[in-house]
């Protein structure tokens, strides 16, 4: 029988008692984790506005850009900015406007049908790499549209989604629409729609509170942090989220919003009178246009403290605002003849 090598036995032992020493360091730390995440779950930092908020007046100047009817822009369904132009949807017939700042037209495209780059209805137009992405929902399509708004490209997706937005790595963000007893939550994908990841708050709704994202509801990213705002649609609630994790939830009372309970067949929802219609960030301040009792208002937040700073209301009640820049705002409404008006809202921060 052939000898064995003292030193090479004692090397093999010291190499598995390191490897078994290792093995147990590292099922320790993941049941640290485990139980860490278990007792100490995820802080949320949780800001109540109060009651009784003070409303100021004529603190955002207000001037009529353009009768937008000239244009042959009748029904409008998004409203978005992206760099320096208007890009903007007519829902009769369903097409996608491109004005400039003054209100002038400067083309058009789209048309209904399910051919490639056609459509029934538009939601969110965003900015991917020098193109501009828009949800083709009714067929569960992701269409591509230069800047002169001339078809490039289109991709179907898993479901039929709320919205969405782009982030600085091009992957598309999807919102889903919460069920009683469900949360909602977001699903990533890639710029040609592959599903990558899913990610959410993690905590179930009660129980017949539906907490729904829809037309009504904006998103603003913010690159430098790689963390966005959402505004959820049927209650005055405003949450940041970062690296995917919420952080922040910033919460009116309860019923801020106002609804009427209606019935749809055997079905009962709430229709909401009141909604957010704009988020935007600038400078370290959050602003929040919203519809409530048929008027328009923007609060205005610090985003170090989350503290609501001012309560702004504002004269007309518009049906679309979008941010072009630092506290520059751009809105539409619909005059007595039905006739579409362009303004240009400037928030006095001074």
């Amino acid at each position: 029988m052939e000898a064995k090598d003292p030193k090479a036995m004692a090397a093999r032992i010291e190499s598995n008692f390191m490897h078994r020493t290792l093995m147990r360091k590292l099922i320790t730390a993941i049941s640290l984790l485990i139980f860490t995440q278990l007792i100490f779950p995820q802080t949320i930092k949780e800001v109540q506005i109060p009651k009784g908020v003070k409303i100021e007046g004529n603190i955002i100047k207000v001037t009529l850009i353009k009768n937008l009817f000239y244009e042959e822009i009748y029904q409008m369904g998004v409203f978005y900015i992206i760099d320096d132009y208007i890009y903007m949807t007519n829902y009769k017939p369903p097409e996608i406007m491109k004005i400039n700042l003054k209100g002038e037209f400067v083309g058009k495209g789209g048309r209904r049908g399910q051919g490639p780059g056609e459509f029934q209805f538009c939601k969110d137009i965003r900015k991917l790499k020098d193109n501009i992405i828009f949800m083709a929902p009714y067929s569960v399509r992701m269409i591509i549209y230069n800047k002169d708004l001339n078809f490039i490209n289109e991709f179907k997706v898993r479901k039929m989604y709320m919205g969405f937005f782009v982030n600085k790595r091009n992957e598309l963000i999807m919102t889903t629409h919460a069920r009683p007893g469900s949360p909602y939550y977001f699903e990533v994908l890639s710029e040609d729609g592959k599903f990558l990841r899913r990610f959410s708050r993690r905590k179930n709704q009660p129980t017949g509170e539906t907490l729904s994202f829809d037309r009504a509801t904006d998103q603003v990213y913010i690159p430098e942090e790689d963390g966005f705002w959402v505004a959820m649609r049927n209650r005055y609630a405003l949450q940041y989220y970062q690296n995917e994790n919420l952080e922040v939830e910033i919460r009116a009372k309860k019923d801020f919003f106002k609804w009427v309970d209606k019935k749809y067949g055997n079905v009962s929802y709430k229709s909401y009178l009141d909604n957010s219609l704009c988020l935007a960030w600038s400078n370290r301040k959050l602003f929040h246009f919203f519809r409530k009792d048929k008027q328009t208002f923007c609060d205005i937040f610090d985003t170090k403290t989350y503290q609501l700073e001012r309560r702004i209301k504002i004269k007309h009640n518009y049906s679309g605002i979008a941010h072009h820049k630092d506290n520059i705002f751009y809105a539409v409404l619909y005059d007595e003849n039905g006739d579409m008006l362009l303004y240009r809202l400037v928030v006095q921060l001074s």
